[in-house]
C-alpha cells in the first residue's frame, strides 16, 4: 500500500472515530431506516454546523433559567417579609386588645370608687357586674340561670361601655380610632394615663370620649370633629385641659431611655420601616413616635 493510501485510510479512521464520538454509527450498526444513514464525513460536517447553534441556545436557556431562579428567590424573600408583617400585626392587635381591657378596667375601678364614696349600692353592683364581664372566661363557663321551664339558660351579659349609643356615635365622628392602629394605640395609652391621674373622674361617657379624642388628635396635630369641639367648648371637659401642649421638644433625642427602646423595638417587631412600609426610614418613625408620646 502506498504512502498516500495509508494517509487516506488513517484520515478516514480518524474521521470515523470523531463521528462516533458525536453519535454516528456505521451502516451495519445503524438501527433506523437505511435511507436516513449518512457517512461519517457528512455527519461530522453537519455536526460542526449544528453544535454551535445548540450550544448558543443552551447558554441562552441557562441565562433565562438563572433569571427565573433569581426572581423566585426574590419572591420568596418578599413572602417571608410579608408573613413577618402579618405576624407583627397579629401581635400588635393582641396588645391593643389587652390595652383596651386595661383601659376599661381602669375606668370601671374609678366608677366603683366613686359609687362607694357616694354609698350608691345599686351603682356599685352594676360596676361589679361590668368588671366581671371584662374578665376573660371560656364560653362554656358562662353563668346560667333557670328559664321558665326549669332548664338552664345563659344569663344576659352585662352591658359593655363600647356597645352604648354614645360610644357608637363617637366612633362615627372619630373613624380614625378603627382605621389607624397607631392612633388607636396612642388613644388607649392616653386614656389609661388620664384614668390613673384622675382626669376622668366625675365625667360621663360622652365627656370622657370627647376628652380622649381631643388629646389624641392634638398629639397628631389633627383637628377635632366639629360636633366634639362644640361639646368641649360648651363645657364637656375642664377648661384647663383645653390649653395647647407645645411639641417643640417632642424629638427622639429628648425621650427617656425606656421610651427610645420601646420606639426602636416596635419598629423592628412590627416591621414598620423600609421601602414599601409605613415609614421609609427609621428617622421618620422615631420623629412620628416622639410626637405621638409627647
Amino acid at each position: 500500500m502506498s504512502a498516500d493510501s495509508q494517509a487516506v485510510s488513517q484520515e478516514a479512521q480518524q474521521l470515523e472515530a470523531e463521528a462516533r464520538r458525536m453519535g454516528w454509527k456505521p451502516k451495519e450498526e445503524f438501527r433506523r431506516p437505511p435511507e436516513d444513514w449518512i457517512d461519517a464525513k457528512t455527519f461530522v460536517e453537519r455536526g460542526k454546523e449544528i453544535l454551535p447553534i445548540v450550544r448558543s441556545r443552551l447558554e441562552r436557556a441557562e441565562v433565562e433559567n438563572q433569571s427565573l431562579r433569581d426572581r423566585l428567590a426574590a419572591a420568596e424573600t418578599r413572602a417571608t417579609e410579608q408573613q413577618g408583617q402579618i405576624d407583627g400585626l397579629k401581635t400588635f392587635s393582641t396588645e391593643v386588645a389587652q390595652q383596651q381591657r386595661e383601659r376599661m378596667r381602669t375606668e370601671l375601678l374609678a366608677e366603683l370608687s366613686a359609687a362607694r364614696e357616694k354609698n350608691d349600692v345599686a351603682a356599685e353592683a352594676a360596676v361589679l357586674d361590668k368588671l366581671a364581664a371584662t374578665r376573660e372566661k371560656p364560653a362554656a363557663a358562662a353563668a346560667t340561670k333557670p328559664n321558665g321551664n326549669g332548664a338552664a339558660a345563659p344569663a344576659a351579659a352585662a352591658p359593655r361601655p363600647q356597645d352604648s349609643p354614645v360610644f357608637q356615635a363617637w366612633l362615627r365622628e372619630n373613624d380614625w380610632f378603627e382605621k389607624d392602629p397607631v392612633m388607636r394605640a396612642a388613644a388607649l395609652e392616653i386614656s389609661a394615663q388620664m384614668g390613673k391621674s384622675g382626669e376622668l373622674a366625675n365625667m360621663d361617657q360622652q365627656g370622657r370620649l370627647d376628652m380622649l379624642a381631643r388629646e389624641t388628635l392634638k398629639r397628631f396635630h389633627a383637628p377635632a370633629p366639629p360636633a366634639a369641639r362644640s361639646r368641649v367648648e360648651g363645657g364637656g371637659r375642664p377648661a384647663a385641659a383645653t390649653e395647647s401642649t407645645s411639641t417643640e421638644d417632642a424629638t427622639y433625642d429628648n425621650l427617656s431611655a425606656d421610651a427610645k427602646a420601646a420606639c426602636d423595638g416596635q419598629a423592628v417587631r412590627l416591621n414598620l420601616v423600609g421601602e414599601g412600609k409605613a415609614f421609609k426610614t427609621l428617622a421618620e418613625w422615631r420623629a412620628h413616635y416622639a410626637k405621638m408620646v409627647a
